[in-house]
C-alpha cells in the first residue's frame, strides 16, 4: 500500500479528536449567536424542508457493531415520537475518515426528523478503500434486516435514497452505477441520488470507488440526480480553467469537485432535464460577519472546523436534501431542489434586512461550459 500522505494523518488527528466533543444537538434550531456591531446572519425558515417544523419530534438511534472499522458497522436514525410504520431510507455516505457520525449528526437527526430512516455506515479501515463499496453495500443491507426486527420502524426498499459528502459523494454515484450495470441488483437501486460537494478523485481512494461515463449512462433514467457544490469548490475551477472544461479527470487538484459534477451532469443523458440539477451554495458576508461556503460547511458543529449550524445549514444544505428526498420519495408537491424557482434560490434574510445572495443553477454551466464568475 502507498505511504499515507502526512496530509491524511493530521487531517486524521484533527478529524478524531473533534469528534470526542458532544455535538449541541439539542440546541439544533436556536437563533445564531454569531452577530457583531449588530448584525445577525439569516435565521432559520420558518417553513420548508430547511425549517424545525418536522413531522416527528425525536429520533431513535441505533448502532451496529460499535467498532467503526468493523465491515458492517452503522449507525441508523428513526424517525420517532410519533413512531411511523414504514419509511424511506436513506443511505448517507461521510468524507474521507468520517466513520465518527458526530461531525454530521445535526444533519443526520434533521433528515429523520422529516420522515426518513437514516442509515449511516462506516465503509471498514479508512486506509483500505478497495474495500469500501463492498462493506457499504453489506453494511446496508446488515441495516435494513436489523430494521425488519422487533420494534423498528420498517424500511421501505421501494423508496431508497443515496446521499454523500465529499468522497462519499464519489461512493454514492459508483455504488448506484455499479448496482445498475449488475445482473441481479445487490442493493435497492435509489430513487434519487445527491452528491453533495463530491471529492476525492485526488485521493488513494479514487482508484477504487471511481465513476465511469459508460456505467453511468446505465442508471435508470427514472433515477432523479441533485448535485450540490460550494462556492469554494466552484471558484477553484478558475485555477485549472483548461482541465476543468473537459470531461476527463485532471491531474491537478483545484477540478475536483467541479469535474465530478460536471462528469455525472453530463454523462447522464438519459435522466430528463427536470430530474437533474446543479446548484451552488453561496457564501456571503454582511458587515463583519461571514457566511463561508466550503468544502466541509455541509458539517457542523463538531466538524472539522468546529462550525455552528448557519444559513449554508438550513437555507443550504439541509432544504436542498431534505427538499429533493420529500419530492421525490415522499412525494412532495413543493420543489425546493430540482427547480430554479424561488424556493430554491432563497438564502435567507440578514438582520439588516438585505436578502441574502441566492442559490445559483449550474445546469449550464456543467452541460454548456458557460459559466460565470
Amino acid at each position: 500500500m502507498p505511504t499515507v500522505p502526512l496530509l491524511f494523518i493530521l487531517y486524521l488527528i484533527a478529524v478524531t479528536s473533534c469528534a470526542t466533543v458532544p455535538c449541541q444537538w439539542e440546541a439544533l434550531y436556536q437563533k445564531s449567536s454569531h452577530c457583531e456591531n449588530g448584525v445577525c446572519p439569516p435565521d432559520p425558515p420558518m417553513e420548508g424542508p430547511g425549517s424545525p417544523v418536522s413531522p416527528h419530534n425525536t429520533v431513535r438511534r441505533s448502532v451496529l457493531h460499535e467498532d467503526s472499522n468493523h465491515p458492517l458497522h452503522s449507525v441508523i436514525y428513526e424517525p420517532h415520537d410519533p413512531k411511523p410504520e414504514k419509511a424511506p431510507v436513506v443511505l448517507f455516505l461521510h468524507g474521507y475518515f468520517g466513520a465518527d457520525p458526530a461531525a454530521y449528526e445535526l444533519m443526520l437527526r434533521h433528515i429523520a426528523r422529516k420522515g426518513f430512516i437514516v442509515i449511516y455506515p462506516g465503509y471498514g479501515h479508512p486506509l483500505r478503500p478497495q474495500a469500501w463499496a463492498d462493506n457499504a453495500a453489506n453494511a446496508l443491507n446488515h441495516a435494513l434486516e436489523f430494521l425488519e426486527q422487533g420494534d423498528h420502524v420498517r424500511p421501505d426498499r421501494k423508496r431508497v435514497g443515496f446521499v454523500g459528502h465529499s468522497i462519499g459523494a464519489i461512493l454514492a454515484l459508483h455504488l448506484a452505477q455499479k448496482n445498475a450495470a449488475a445482473v441481479q441488483s445487490f442493493l435497492p437501486q435509489p430513487r434519487v441520488i445527491i452528491t453533495l460537494d463530491a471529492a476525492g478523485i485526488t485521493s488513494l481512494a479514487w482508484p477504487f470507488i471511481s465513476i465511469d461515463k459508460d456505467r453511468l449512462r446505465r442508471l435508470p433514467d427514472e433515477t432523479w440526480l441533485l448535485l450540490v457544490m460550494a462556492e469554494e469548490s466552484y471558484q477553484m475551477r478558475l485555477q485549472d480553467p483548461h482541465h476543468c472544461q473537459t470531461d476527463e479527470i485532471p491531474p491537478g487538484k483545484y477540478c475536483n469537485a467541479f469535474t465530478v459534477n460536471r462528469l455525472a451532469y453530463r454523462q447522464t443523458p438519459q435522466i430528463p432535464d427536470a430530474r437533474k440539477a446543479a446548484v451552488m451554495i453561496p457564501s456571503d458576508q454582511e458587515g463583519d460577519v461571514e457566511l463561508r461556503s466550503e468544502h466541509n460547511a455541509v458539517q457542523a458543529d463538531c466538524g472539522f472546523l468546529g462550525e455552528p449550524i448557519n444559513a449554508v445549514d438550513y437555507w443550504g444544505y439541509w432544504k436542498l436534501t431534505v427538499g429533493a428526498l420529500a419530492h421525490v420519495l415522499l412525494g412532495d408537491p413543493d420543489d425546493y431542489a430540482f427547480s430554479d424557482t424561488r424556493l430554491r434560490r432563497a438564502f435567507g434574510t440578514w438582520s439588516t434586512g438585505r436578502p441574502a445572495r441566492p442559490i445559483a443553477g449550474l445546469d449550464r454551466c456543467l452541460q454548456e461550459g458557460k459559466c460565470p464568475q
